[in-house]
């Protein structure tokens, strides 16, 4: 179904998703106002792409998208969309393409991206978007289009797989990013990164060991037997003499 490009105004029906049979599905360039009605995930056909970008569309993304298993291709950029993008997004395994880009996501990247085999392109830039980089990402083999841009990212850019074909502009708008990638400041050697055990998001070990910083909280664990120590869970406070991240 191909409505793209008109003059199309209020909610999307949630009946749309009786259509059973559709398997391609495209609003884009509307006037489309409200949420994304949750009984979209009925069109279990679809197979090729949803497009829904460049509405007015609001409110958080369905986690029932999910559900759409056979789906290659998810658009909704450009609307005003909000909230997280939920972990089980790994369950639309068919996926090549997302853009959830200049909408109004925030929180984490789940790290459970990295189950996405098949995908080639991923752009969520223009999002209030934050927290590390997932490093997850390395594991897709066919990614070969990144945008992370102008969100609040922040930390240690991730190396090998995607990482090591992009360069900066994957990254613009993004102050409190380093790595080793082409055009981005590297890391302060005052700043140590880890990635915690489990491989979730990593912490931050300042050298502070001529600043005066007030330390407070638990180290969750230390590894024995290693000359570097790791912490599942560290925080500090510290006063404005403390070194600064970057």
């Amino acid at each position: 179904m191909f409505l793209n490009n008109n003059l199309l105004s209020g909610n999307i029906p949630p009946t749309l998703g009786q259509c059973i049979d559709l398997y391609k599905l495209d609003l884009s360039h509307n006037r489309l106002i409200g949420s994304i009605p949750p009984e979209i995930s009925g069109m279990r056909e679809i197979r090729i792409f949803l497009n829904l970008s460049h509405n007015h569309l609001d409110g958080p993304l369905p986690i029932e998208l999910s559900k759409l298993e056979n789906v290659q291709e998810i658009d909704v950029s450009s609307n005003n969309l909000t909230g997280s993008i939920f972990f089980q997004i790994s369950s639309c395994i068919a996926l090549r393409m997302v853009n959830f880009s200049n909408n109004s996501l925030q929180g984490n990247l789940p790290d459970s991206l990295g189950d996405l085999k098949n995908l080639e392109s991923f752009d969520v830039s223009g999002n209030h978007l934050s927290g590390m980089i997932p490093v997850s990402l390395n594991k897709i083999h066919t990614l070969t289009y990144l945008n992370l841009s102008f969100n609040n990212f922040e930390g240690l850019i991730p190396s090998g797989g995607i990482f090591n074909l992009v360069t900066n502009r994957s990254f613009l708008g993004n102050q409190h990013l380093c790595g080793a990638v082409s055009g981005m400041p590297a890391c302060s050697q005052k700043s140590r990164w880890f990635r915690s055990l489990g491989g979730g998001n990593a912490v931050v070990v300042e050298n502070m060991g001529n600043s005066t910083a007030n330390l407070c909280g638990s180290i969750g664990y230390i590894a024995p037997g290693t000359n570097s120590s790791i912490a599942s869970s560290v925080k500090v406070n510290t006063k404005s003499k403390s070194s600064s991240m970057f």
